[in-house]
């Protein structure tokens, strides 16, 4: 995986060059800690102490440790712009890991929804991979549900 292609020189260079001299940009989260991510990689070896994936959260590591370096390179070549570097993976991966302790229930199970043709309602139970999977019928305080809407989250806390 490459940052180089989403952060190319020329695209910021083209930027900057239009006026654009602030840049909030925020790195990716623990994709490994997403439901669709534990259903369909259940390895009991590659979860971490908190049910995620090891392997996705590793390459959203390595992905995030690459923004970082391109960042610090367009702060170079760009020396009038402010580049604000926002750590989402390590708020979100906090959330989940704290998440008993905030009050979230059941901070691994999700409420519902689609992945690759599979679509789970709450409530309900689903078999993938021919595991029966029965969903919370609580929409609120789910860490999966609120992970995705962060902002919403950190402001009731």
């Amino acid at each position: 995986m490459s940052i180089d292609p989403l952060f190319s020189s020329a695209k910021s260079q083209q930027l900057y060059k239009e006026g654009a001299k602030f840049f909030w940009v925020h790195n990716t989260g623990p994709l490994g800690c997403l439901p669709y991510s534990v259903i369909y990689n259940s390895d009991p070896n590659n979860l971490d102490g908190n049910g995620c994936v090891k392997s996705r959260n590793n390459a959203a590591q390595e992905f995030n440790r690459q923004l970082e370096r391109k960042l610090s390179q367009l702060k170079e070549q760009l020396p009038h712009s402010s580049f604000t570097y926002v750590d989402v993976y390590s708020a979100k991966y906090r959330l989940i890991s704290t998440a008993e302790n905030q009050g979230f229930v059941h901070p691994m199970e999700f409420c519902c929804g689609s992945y690759y043709g599979y679509h789970i309602d709450c409530g309900k139970k689903a078999v993938v991979n021919g595991t029966v999977y029965v969903l919370g019928s609580l929409l609120n305080w789910r860490v999966s549900r609120e992970v995705n809407n962060f902002l919403e989250t950190t402001g009731e806390l």
